[in-house]
């Protein structure tokens, strides 16, 4: 028993002590074990962590450098824009080859800014904070300039092919219609195309950009909007040009020569015109007269003014053909001439162009010398002397009116059918396009569909610039003498601004100065007109200065000391007007300070535009741009 007891015991001794052992090394080990499957855990995680965060860096270090692609095509993209718009400033002398050069590279520059930022990876960035605004806006750049490249510039390239100037010469004289009408169509698809670029452009958060991406965006937007506006005008012209010329039916108007030797707001006093009819493009000029001696004065005036606009300019306005132009707004000028001529002629016209000696000088460039009689002769360099000096001088008193009107009537007569028979249209294009923009070259429309179409255009010659997008100011000239002395008379203007005003708006300085050149002595007493008997040779010029549109004209010094202006309001916009008196060889120092509105965007860069009254010598300008301000 007992051994047996023994064995029993000893046969449930190993068992317990297994037990025990088992017991003990559970004890002994198990923390060990969570302690390494944590490390294990915290590895893995780690791991998971640094090769997650390896993953994002070497997503952003691809991002980078699809940004960096992106940045450099669209670096090349826009000197390639800068160069097309070289190209094409001249419609006239493109060279389609070169174009095509050019656009070619445009295009790939602009496939491969977009390619960059058509990318999983870059577009899953423009979701993060901070940065995804930037690489969004980067990526609106891209698909806006290879949208230009693609759907802009190419309707562009196919409107200069159907408007060289050598297809736009009729073999009758005159201009062909069909090219202009087959320009239209792409005109009209590049126009909305850029303003869906435009639109997209708007659409982007710009508060929220870097510096230098913001300045990218700006500049963008404003030379596509730059280019809109000539797309625009452009449809406009083209839609304009088949019903004004004649395409859908024989037109009349009256071309008026601007007398720029006695000043005028838009130029000149409306001397001598002509009545001329177009038809399908071929212009006919008819009848020949000078409007003081055909036209008016009329009793009672042929329309009322408002008490503002008398106080600025008189009944004289609306009583004289000769100064229906005082007002510098073309539109109100043009529509009281033809008034006037229908009361006289009782024939209606549809229209008003007016021209000056100087932008017949510039079309004559298309030409060989004209002779004219009296030993004198029209071309670029003379055409102005002659038809506003020399004219004078050969015809020189009053007796002499009806010999200077018939020289004037047959100089302008052998110009124009010179003109009509050229073979140099690409030089004509070119003195229009400058008239133009010296506002030279004036239409108004009597049919209110396409008055409203020229609107928008320099040609219209407005005093208050349709959705003018910077400040618009004015500088304008009225003779106070009665004589032709104001052939010596130039000029030049300068505008800078001033501090802001805690309402936010602005004052801009014009500073204008005036210069009286004429022979002390030996003029013909027709030029000296109704200057001062004790000083014939004195020039009075009225001079009105316009305020930007919601601006006030402030103050105005002559010579450093204040003097009074007449106020007033032309059209709803603020002008002032002050007397200068000069002697030959005399000049005039003007200071005017006038108001700007409220800027809508604060911190952008404006540059106010001027409108001046042409001279025979082009105005000296000076223009500085400047921050909008904001409100305090």
């Amino acid at each position: 028993m007992p051994a047996e007891g023994r064995f029993s015991l000893q046969g449930y001794e190993p068992a317990a002590a297994q037990v025990h052992f088992s017991t003990r090394r559970r004890t002994r080990v198990g923390p060990s074990r969570r302690r390494r499957r944590r490390r294990m855990i915290r590895s893995k995680v780690l791991g998971g962590l640094m090769l997650f965060v390896g993953v994002f860096i070497l997503g952003l270090c691809w991002v980078a450098f699809r940004t960096y692609q992106a940045y450099s095509q669209l670096e090349a993209a826009a000197s390639l824009v800068d160069k097309v718009q070289e190209q094409v400033s001249d419609l006239g002398s493109i060279d389609q080859a070169e174009l095509s050069v050019t656009v070619d590279s445009l295009k790939e520059a602009a496939a491969a800014a977009r390619s960059a930022v058509n990318d999983p990876l870059y577009s899953a960035a423009t979701t993060l904070p901070w940065l995804g605004p930037n690489l969004s806006a980067i990526n609106d750049i891209a698909t806006s300039v290879d949208d230009l490249a693609v759907r802009v510039v190419p309707p562009l390239m196919a409107v200069s092919e159907n408007l060289d100037p050598s297809t736009l010469a009729s073999p009758t004289g005159g201009i062909s219609l069909l090219p202009v009408i087959e320009a239209a169509p792409d005109l009209q698809t590049a126009d909305a195309e850029l303003a869906t670029v435009i639109s997209r452009l708007d659409q982007i958060p710009r508060g929220k950009l870097l510096s230098p991406i913001a300045t990218a965006v700006k500049k963008l937007d404003r030379k596509l909007v730059q280019a809109k506006e000539l797309t625009t005008s452009g449809v406009r012209v083209a839609g304009l040009m088949s019903s004004m010329l004649g395409g859908d039916g024989d037109r009349r108007y009256l071309l008026v020569f601007q007398n720029l030797a006695e000043q005028r707001a838009t130029g000149g006093i409306f001397g001598s015109y002509a009545a001329v009819t177009v038809k399908d493009g071929v212009l006919t000029i008819g009848a020949q007269d000078a409007s003081s001696r055909s036209l008016g004065p009329f009793d009672p005036p042929i329309a009322d003014l408002s008490p503002t606009m008398r106080a600025l300019y008189s009944d004289r306005m609306v009583t004289y053909p000769t100064s229906v132009n005082f007002t510098p707004d073309f539109p109100t000028a043009a529509s009281l001439f033809a008034k006037m001529y229908q009361k006289q002629s009782g024939q209606s016209v549809d229209g008003v162009v007016a021209l000056d000696p100087v932008v017949l000088g510039y079309l004559l460039k298309a030409t060989d010398p004209i002779p004219v009689g009296e030993g004198l002769v029209l071309s670029p360099k003379t055409a102005a002397k002659v038809l506003l000096s020399q004219v004078y001088e050969k015809f020189s008193e009053d007796a002499d009116q009806k010999a200077r009107d018939l020289f004037l009537a047959l100089a302008t007569k052998s110009a124009f059918d010179s003109l009509l028979r050229t073979d140099e249209p690409q030089v004509l294009l070119d003195g229009v396009q400058r008239g133009i923009a010296e506002r030279r070259v004036l239409v108004w429309s009597a049919h209110e569909d396409e008055q409203t179409q020229l609107a928008a255009t320099a040609l219209a010659g407005l005093i208050t610039p349709a959705d003018a997008p910077e400040p618009s100011l004015g500088v304008f000239l009225n003779d106070a003498t009665g004589a032709k002395l104001g052939y010596y008379l130039s000029g030049g203007v300068a505008v800078t601004a001033g501090e802001c005003r805690p309402n936010g708006l602005r004052d801009l300085t014009l500073k204008v100065d005036l210069a009286y050149d004429a022979p002390a002595k030996g003029l013909p007493s027709y030029v000296l007109g109704g200057s001062s008997a004790a000083d014939p040779y004195t020039l009075l010029t009225n001079v009105f200065v316009l305020a930007p549109v919601q601006g006030q004209v402030i103050s105005a010094e002559m010579g450093g000391k204040p003097v009074p202006l007449v106020a007033g309001y032309d059209h709803g916009r603020a002008m002032g007007k002050l007397t200068v008196r000069l002697l030959p060889g005399k000049t005039a120092k003007l200071t005017v300070v006038v108001s700007t509105g409220l800027a809508t965007n604060s911190g952008i860069m404006l540059t106010p535009s001027v409108a001046l009254t042409p001279l025979v010598t082009p105005w000296s300008q000076s223009v500085t741009p400047y921050p909008a301000c904001a409100p305090q």
